[in-house]
């Protein structure tokens, strides 16, 4: 009885520790999907802010009013 318990223990630790780095890796995942779409948003804002800034006039490329 105690030999079986104490493989069952083993086997529980091994368990354990391919569970705790399934979820260490999920959780580096899930940082690092977060930071990117981080960076993502703060482009978009930049570009955003870049479209509504008062640009001065380009020459317009094909002049069709003639």
């Amino acid at each position: 009885f105690l030999i079986k318990r104490k493989e069952f223990k083993k086997n529980l630790q091994k368990k354990y520790s391919f569970l705790a780095a399934c979820n260490f890796i999920s959780n580096g995942f899930k940082l690092s999907l977060g930071f990117i779409s981080d960076i993502l948003f703060g482009i978009i804002e930049v570009l955003d802010i870049l479209k509504s800034l008062p640009r001065r006039k380009s020459p317009p490329l094909l002049d069709c009013s003639y």
